[in-house]
Order: C-alpha cells, then structure tokens, then sequence
C-alpha cells in the first residue's frame, strides 16, 4: 500500500533530500540542522552552564537565560520565555486558535511544531533513537528522558529529605509537604493552597474556565498536566 503522506511530502520539488527519512528542503543551510536530530551532534555549546544545542538559533536563545533581559510572561498561566516570539506561539494553546491543517485527515492545530509531530502518526516516522537500547521517539524531549532510565538519574534532590525527582517541577511541589505553608487562598471557597499555581487551577472549579487545548481532539482541560496524559492516554503511539 502507497504511504500518501510519503507521496505528498516527496512531490514537493526541492533539491535537498536528507538520506534518513527523504525529507525534502529547499536550501542546503536547512538541511544541514535537521540531519543533525539524526545523529546528535550538538555542535553549540553555552559557555556557562556547558548545554549543549544542534540549532544556533536554540544556543542564542538559550543565552538568554543567563542574562538579566526581561523574560516575556503569559498572562494566562504566569509561564515565562526568553523571546516574545515564543510567547505569541504559546498564546495560541490559550485562545484555541488553530491555523494549521493536517493535509492528510483535515485535523487542525495551533502550533506549526504540533502539526509537524502529528504528521509522524501517518508516517510512522521515529526520528529520535535511544544509542542504549535502540528504541525510537517521535520527540526529542521523550528521547532525553528515556535515556535518564538507563542511568538512573534523577538529578533534583530535596535538601530536606534527600528524595530526588526526574525534573524540578517534581521537585518544586514535594518541597510543600516540608514547609506546610499555604500562603495562597481561594476568596470564594476560602480553601488555601501552598502553591500559586494551584489557587489558580483550582479556581477554574468556579469560573469553568478550560484553557488547555489538546492538539489532536477537541478536549479541554483545567490544566496543562491534565492535558498532557490526555496525549499521553489517548493519542501518542497511535
């Protein structure tokens, strides 16, 4: 059986073709980043903190973090980024716009990256591999978390009990069970909450609000967690 999304994507007529999954680029400089999410290399590196990139355009941004520019702040979820133009492309999973399209099944979402990650699901394309066991990710960000299972790492320790957490958000809310304060009250249930990120979720319970947006159906959710093994349940692998 013909693969239509590998005929729609090899007729479009550009010259340069990546020799791993055949896809297509119009120039050379464009080619070149993306054969690096093949074999890893990561040629910018931060001289502050060692991480390293495979796109200039990741390291420059990165940088950022360690001056004392300004951070772009949503004003839905208080989330902060580096340049404003990464915080126009995050608004978009708050106002449930949804520009574009797939071309194979019609589905719609709001961010170009989300669209180019459901396209593997008719592909089949696993660009990502694990250079321990061999497995294939979709995604980078799963393929770097995967590979922490091998070591073991769980490198955001408590300095309160020495429990140590696979990604500091973890770690962020296990530090409330210590410290016992709950400085953030609901005015309308007088509930309080130890962190500010909770008041604010909780209060959807009242007002309805539904501001996370899955990517591949039409749910909504009080939160980006929820959303999040929405995906994970119901949608990645299938």
């Amino acid at each position: 059986m013909v693969n239509i999304c590998f005929v729609f994507a090899a007729s479009r007529n550009f010259p340069y073709q990546c020799d791993v999954c055949e896809r297509k680029f119009k120039k050379s400089s464009h080619l070149k980043p993306h054969i690096m999410t093949h074999t890893g290399e990561r040629p910018f590196g931060c001289d502050v903190c060692g991480k390293r990139f495979s796109q200039k355009w990741n390291w420059k941004s990165h940088m950022l973090l360690h001056t004392d520019k300004t951070r772009e702040q949503c004003l839905v979820c208080d989330k902060t980024f580096t340049l404003k133009s990464q915080l126009d492309q995050h608004v978009v999973t708050h106002t449930g716009d949804r520009p574009h399209s797939c071309q194979i099944c019609d589905k719609r979402f709001s961010l170009m990256q989300s669209l180019k990650k459901h396209m593997r699901t008719h592909t089949g394309e696993r660009p990502y591999s694990c250079d321990v066991c061999g497995k294939r990710f979709t995604e980078s960000c799963a393929l770097k978390l995967h590979k922490m299972v091998h070591v073991g790492a769980r490198p955001h320790k408590c300095p309160d009990c020495d429990k140590t957490f696979l990604v500091p958000q973890q770690l962020k809310r296990h530090s409330t069970v210590h410290s016992g304060e709950q400085n953030y009250k609901c005015q309308c249930c007088h509930r309080t909450f130890a962190l500010k990120q909770n008041l604010k979720r909780h209060l959807r319970n009242h007002t309805g609000e539904r501001p996370y947006f899955c990517d591949f159906c039409d749910a909504r959710f009080m939160d980006s967690s929820s959303r999040n093994r929405h995906i994970l349940g119901k949608h990645v692998g299938q």
